[in-house]
Formats: structure tokens, C-alpha cells, sequence
């Protein structure tokens, strides 16, 4: 459960990191530097997708692996 709930951690945390570096690139004077953060943060929202699927794809497989069987004597 440990692995499902710190990939969603990781999601949220990449798009705070996204949305963190988006405010950055308003304050910024320089357009190149500007169109530089955009890409990080973009970046940024990419990597929270990759997490979200990841934490997906475990409970899916969480949720079709059968249930371990326990010897009741």
C-alpha cells in the first residue's frame, strides 16, 4: 500500500513543483527564461502523469491479484 500512496505523493509534489516554477516565470523579465521555466514546469506536469499512471497501474494489479490463502487449523 506503501508503494500505491507514495506515488500519488509523488504526483502531487510534481505539480506543486510544476505550479511553483509557473509563478516563477511570471515574475520573470527575460523572455527566454521565461519559455525556460514554462518547459520545466511542463516538465514538471509530465512527470505527475507518469506518477498518477504508475499509481494506477499497482492497484489495478493490486485488485486482480487473488487473495493469499490463509491455513486456518
Amino acid at each position: 500500500m506503501t508503494d500505491t500512496l507514495s506515488t500519488y505523493d509523488d504526483a502531487r509534489q510534481w505539480r506543486d513543483r510544476a505550479e511553483e516554477m509557473r509563478l516563477v516565470a511570471e515574475g520573470m523579465r527575460n523572455e527566454q527564461n521565461r519559455k525556460l521555466a514554462l518547459r520545466i514546469a511542463a516538465d514538471y506536469d509530465r512527470l505527475a502523469m507518469h506518477a498518477e499512471r504508475r499509481a494506477r497501474r499497482s492497484l489495478q494489479r493490486r485488485a486482480q491479484a487473488p487473495f493469499p490463502r490463509i491455513g486456518l487449523a
